[in-house]
């Protein structure tokens, strides 16, 4: 009785890059519980190895996402102007008195000074 045994040494990696990867087949006689013999060995270069996937499918049965609670409240933001106003109704200023304490100055420019004040008056009561 003969048996066959595949021995072999394949990287994913090496085989993407199509690097030599080994195969060894041994073919072996004996039976069972006996002394198995090896009568003679071959050895397989392999260059390149190519793989085909026909079908991939993923199937996702269930996914769930739970919200327990997003609440976001404004009750009321209210800015309203409705009227801005600002009335002036009365400017008054009185000058009631006006004293010279100095009197060394020319009668000239006292004359001047006393009409500038009356004019000051005069607008000021308009």
């Amino acid at each position: 009785m003969f048996s066959f045994t595949l021995l072999g040494l394949v990287d994913s990696c090496a085989a993407a890059e199509n690097k030599i990867d080994w195969f060894r087949i041994e073919i072996r006689q004996g039976k069972r519980n006996k002394e198995i013999h090896l009568l003679s060995s071959i050895e397989l270069r392999v260059k390149k190895i190519e793989l085909q996937v026909k079908k991939v499918e993923l199937r996702v049965k269930k996914v769930e996402l739970r919200v327990k609670k997003v609440e976001l409240r404004v009750t009321k933001v209210e800015l309203r102007v409705t009227k801005v106003e600002l009335r002036v109704r009365k400017v008054e200023l009185r000058v009631t008195k006006v004293e010279f304490a100095s009197y060394e100055k020319s009668s000239c420019e006292l004359v001047e000074l006393k009409s500038r004040v009356a004019s000051y008056k005069s607008r000021v009561a308009s």
